[in-house]
């Protein structure tokens, strides 16, 4: 059985404390957090030593000289020969992002994987929930939720400032840099910002600062309570949303073991991990699933976080075709009790040859009815370009089947976060002409939305100056259906916010708002996971 929070076990072959210091780059983005997430390289580099390398290290620069890096992986993990990479070398439980670049990036095995460059996107690493892709920010796309843009100013600002070199992922491994004038026009406008609402919920969220994953209790816009997360390693990288339980008061995700030998045809599955994070001290445990393999690619809570329904696809319908573009053929779902780590498959489904099929990524996801029947997911049709914004349902159970719906309204601004109420109907926020607001619809997408209310018109997106809108917006829905809360971008200037916490009685409509304090940068902080607090 899992372990509560608080009495840590290891997950992997080894534990994570052996893992080298060298491979913490692996981490998506940690400076503002999802940064990273397109760069993460730094290697050890030995010199030679009269004219060779030393035994058992490679030459990689052809004899002309300089660079010496230890053998390649065991096993032949993606595009790897050998440790060579981008003027370095990498670790061993990393992955170069495309050895034939000389600005390429060495990628966490485990959190990571390399993707090729495409059209002005370098070579670079993305998370494995994410799908290489030719639009956003940094070319990373999360099909079940958006968490990066594309809007043409910050496309012109990226490109102009980072083409030339195809470095936008060193670039994204500085810590931001504010001059002293922004400083001094970001305090100018939290002193002028007097009004505080009053009635804000009780909730617990997890934010990476920098790269420290930390859990707060957040009352009336104060993070009360604050404690750093003990006993998981991220690699100091950028996470996708974890799911809250209510029933175990923790933060919850599911990771493969990808620090172990990929799967063959006809052999064992990759190996789950579920983790657990308690929402009060920040303490880790985990445990390792049984009755259920593969690479999870999305989840949503049940029974009040008791369980989960859990999406996965499996590697070894491509295993031995390592360099093709092939990618799984079956989606899998299974229902995962979060106490044992117990996982009961469900169904599974023909994902289709491409995105043009309805079920390619019906596997994604981050929401699903209360009763676990549908999966649901919000985004493109076609992540990998960006287009046709719409909501995919997957219908589980014996003769499971997916669709896609466009969103016409959309047009205005996507749904950036998703909710389901019981009456089947959905709860988002969405970009308006001036501000957030939170918006009901339904899942044939037809007709116009109903707005619940409308947040303040310097709420927006997350972004980070320059690049462009990045990084999760997280939202949570009371077990009753009556209390939402969000954590959004109150922008300071534009471009440049700090995360606030909304809070809305969905019957009456009202909205209270609250500055996080400390203030909290969009710019170098990231959220990972939101819950209400019901103590």
């Amino acid at each position: 059985s899992c372990s509560p929070p608080g009495h840590v076990r290891a997950p992997f072959a080894r534990p994570l404390s052996e893992v080298s210091a060298a491979s913490s780059p692996a981490r998506l983005p940690a400076m503002r957090p999802l940064l990273w997430l397109a760069v993460l390289a730094l290697c050890s580099v030995r010199a030679r030593e009269g004219g060779t390398c030393p035994a058992g290290e490679l030459d990689c620069t052809g004899g002309a000289g300089g660079l010496c890096c230890p053998p390649a992986h065991p096993w032949p993990e993606g595009q790897r020969e050998a440790t060579c990479c981008g003027g370095g070398c990498c670790s061993a439980q990393q992955t170069c992002s495309e050895i034939s670049e000389l600005d390429a990036a060495c990628c966490s095995d485990q959190l990571t994987r390399p993707c090729p460059a495409i059209g002005n996107y370098p070579a670079r690493c993305c998370g494995r929930w994410t799908v290489c892709c030719a639009v956003g920010t940094v070319g990373c796309c999360d099909p079940a939720q958006p968490w990066q843009a594309d809007s043409a100013a910050a496309r012109t600002a990226r490109l102009s400032s980072s083409s030339a070199t195809r470095q936008p992922h060193a670039a994204a491994s500085t810590p931001l840099a504010e001059s002293s004038a922004l400083k001094a026009a970001t305090f100018a406008r939290l002193e002028a910002s007097t009004t505080r609402a009053e009635g804000s919920s009780v909730v617990y969220a997890l934010l990476l600062q920098i790269a420290q994953l930390s859990v707060h209790t957040i009352a009336s816009g104060k993070l009360v309570n604050t404690a750093a997360v003990r006993g998981y390693e991220n690699y100091g990288a950028s996470t996708r949303p974890w799911a809250y339980s209510r029933a175990t008061k923790s933060f919850v995700t599911v990771e493969a073991n990808f620090t172990e030998a990929p799967p063959t045809l006809g052999g064992p599955g990759r190996t789950l991990t579920l983790w657990m994070i308690d929402a009060r001290t920040g303490v880790a445990s985990s445990c390792r699933v049984s009755g259920a393999t593969g690479q999870p690619s999305g989840y949503c809570a049940l029974d009040g976080g008791a369980s989960m329904l859990l999406g996965l696809l499996d590697e070894r319908e491509t295993a031995n075709d390592l360099h093709s573009v092939r990618t799984p053929a079956t989606a899998r779902f299974v229902k995962l009790d979060v106490r044992t780590g117990t996982a009961t498959e469900l169904s599974s489904l023909p994902r289709g040859k491409d995105e043009s099929s309805a079920a390619y990524y019906s596997s994604y996801f981050y929401a699903c009815t209360r009763d676990g029947s549908v999966a649901v997911r919000i985004g493109p049709r076609a992540a990998s370009i960006g287009k046709d914004s719409g909501v995919g349902l997957t219908y589980l159970g014996s003769e499971p089947a997916a669709s896609f719906e466009p969103l016409k309204w959309a047009a205005g601004g996507p749904p950036l976060t998703l909710q389901t109420e019981a009456a089947g109907s959905f709860l988002s926020l969405a970009q308006q002409r001036r501000g957030l607001a939170l918006l009901r619809w339904n899942s044939a997408g037809g007709g116009t939305p109903t707005v619940v209310a409308k947040l303040d018109a310097n709420t927006a997106v997350p972004e980070l100056p320059l690049l462009g809108p990045l990084g999760y917006t997280l939202d949570s829905l009371s077990d009753d259906g009556a209390m939402y809360v969000a954590l959004v971008s109150e922008e300071l200037l534009p471009g440049f916010g700090r995360w606030a916490i909304v809070t809305i009685e969905l019957e009456l409509g009202k909205v209270v708002m609250h500055s996080l304090t400390p203030m909290q940068l969009v710019a170098t902080v990231s959220v990972s996971g939101l819950g209400i607090d019901h103590s």
